[in-house]
């Protein structure tokens, strides 16, 4: 329940944020007044955690400034950093490249998280993190093209800001979070001052502009606030994952015609998240998950290596003498593998559930005299082929979207021309520059379809097969044995 509760706040938390970067895009000259921005974004950040903690904890509010410790005034360094990064990115590049650096948080907190809080990262969330990963990567190489290579170098300082500031609030649990938050806000004024001030400038800027910083600091605030408290039920690495949600709706806010914005992502961005949304759109949360942990294959390769093999046909040998010794005295091992002294022998198989339960209900079927082979035969076969056939969803979702990449990029370069002929009044030398983005996305429907989705599908269909044949070993010997072939035949039938 209060993971679920963790959930649902730093979602919102992210839903909130994501409205920045629409707000700092209808700011009057933002390139000109970034310090001053700050300042009143963080003087409004402050205040209304000051407000906050005075309703909550009242007179004594000022005592949680007291115990903040090293990891409060670390934490609130690190937000200040992401304040900073944050504006100053999102005012040298576009809002796609900013918000999609961000998404280094989560790889950030996870290391910071197993080497200082000793955390375990699941495998799903290290898999959507490589999933992230691979988007951080495009929107680099395109930055590089595009000369936003510095937005893009500070949009990661502001992303590891906040991994530090998401790993403080797990670090010391009696660290008073929220006092940490307005201290970050303090920070953030003081420090901005000091920059005004050495660069004999003002806080003074257009009125819409303080506006602007006056509700992004509102929105921060209160984003923090349901962000800090879903950190208590939620690990570093999963916690700032969550807050990802930022990155898609920050993209969409200035994409969408209605905000007056209508900053139009890359051809990559669209193809890349058309295909992404096409895929959990078709898919249910289980498959999705599959997906996500069987992608791993392609670099780890099949889970059963031949030392395994032996170790099964050594098991299936041992168990088999027993039920041949003594039908009662193979109960426990069958009933029970997870005590039993023979599986415990090979910590791997036990530890896998399809094998222990394809071995122990096969020989429990045999002690209770269901042991025509031909019979036992076709079930294991049909019991196998159910397996195999929920294992390899994973590579048929990534087919299927490897499938419908080409005709995304079509879509695409239609786009681009629509966006093209709209600039048809534009020199020869910007015509062509659009003309050409809008060939890309043809290509890189493409490449992506035949170079990149297609062969990691093949690859994860391949591995899922291979490993498949452990499980027909299985059945080979334990359909020997009801042959009443001698134990070492039933060994020598499996390992041919």
């Amino acid at each position: 329940m209060n993971h679920l509760k963790g959930f649902f706040l730093v979602c919102f938390a992210g839903t909130l944020w994501s409205f920045g970067a629409l707000i700092i895009r209808y700011m009057v000259e933002a390139r000109n007044y970034q310090w001053q921005y700050l300042f009143y974004r963080g003087l409004t950040i402050a205040i209304v955690l000051f407000i906050y903690l005075i309703l909550k904890e009242g007179k004594t509010f000022i005592t949680s400034f007291r115990r903040n410790g090293a990891s409060g005034l670390l934490g609130a360094c690190g937000l200040v950093a992401a304040f900073i990064g944050f504006i100053w990115s999102i005012t040298l590049t576009t809002a796609a490249n900013s918000l999609f650096m961000l998404a280094t948080t989560p790889f950030v907190a996870a290391f910071l998280g197993i080497v200082f809080l000793k955390e375990k990262v699941r495998q799903l969330t290290w898999a959507a993190m490589v999933i992230a990963l691979a988007g951080i990567l495009t929107m680099v190489l395109e930055g590089l093209e595009k000369g936003n290579f510095l937005g893009n170098v500070i949009a990661l300082i502001s992303a590891t800001g906040f991994a530090v500031f998401s790993v403080s609030l797990r670090w010391r649990k009696e660290t008073p979070q929220f006092a940490t938050i307005a201290l970050a806000g303090v920070i953030c004024v003081v420090f901005t001052t000091m920059i005004l001030l050495s660069q004999n400038s003002t806080v003074a800027m257009p009125l819409r502009n303080v506006y602007l910083s006056m509700l992004h600091g509102l929105i921060v605030g209160f984003g923090l606030i349901l962000f800090a408290t879903g950190a208590k039920f939620l690990p570093a690495a999963e916690l700032t994952l969550l807050s990802m949600v930022e990155v898609v709706g920050g993209v969409l806010w200035v994409y969408l015609p209605i905000f007056g914005i209508h900053e139009v992502p890359s051809m990559l961005t669209m193809i890349g998240g058309a295909a992404i949304g096409a895929f959990l759109i078709s898919n249910d949360f289980s498959a999705v998950k599959q997906t996500a942990k069987d992608v791993g294959k392609v670099f780890k390769g099949p889970k059963w290596r031949p030392e395994d093999y032996r170790d099964l046909l050594c098991l299936l040998f041992a168990l088999i003498r027993v039920a041949r010794r003594n039908p009662v005295e193979i109960e426990p091992h069958i009933e029970a593998p997870e005590k039993s002294d023979i599986f415990s022998k090979y910590p791997k198989i036990q530890r896998d559930r399809e094998a222990t339960e394809l071995i122990c209900d096969t020989l429990r079927s045999a002690s209770m005299n269901y042991d025509d082979p031909h019979q036992v035969e076709e079930v294991l076969e049909k019991r196998i082929e159910t397996n195999l056939h929920h294992a390899l969803h994973s590579s048929h979702a990534l087919q299927t979207v490897a499938d419908g990449l080409p005709a995304l990029g079509i879509v695409a370069a239609v786009l681009g021309v629509i966006k093209t002929m709209g600039s048809i009044d534009q020199p020869p030398e910007i015509l062509g520059r659009l003309i050409g983005g809008a060939l890309v996305g043809t290509f890189l429907g493409v490449f992506l379809a035949y170079g990149l989705v297609g062969p990691f599908a093949a690859k994860v269909k391949a591995v899922t097969e291979e490993d498949g044949h452990f499980y027909q070993l299985i059945r080979e010997v334990l359909v020997a044995n009801l042959h009443n072939h001698a134990a070492t035949i039933c060994i020598e039938v499996g390992r041919q």
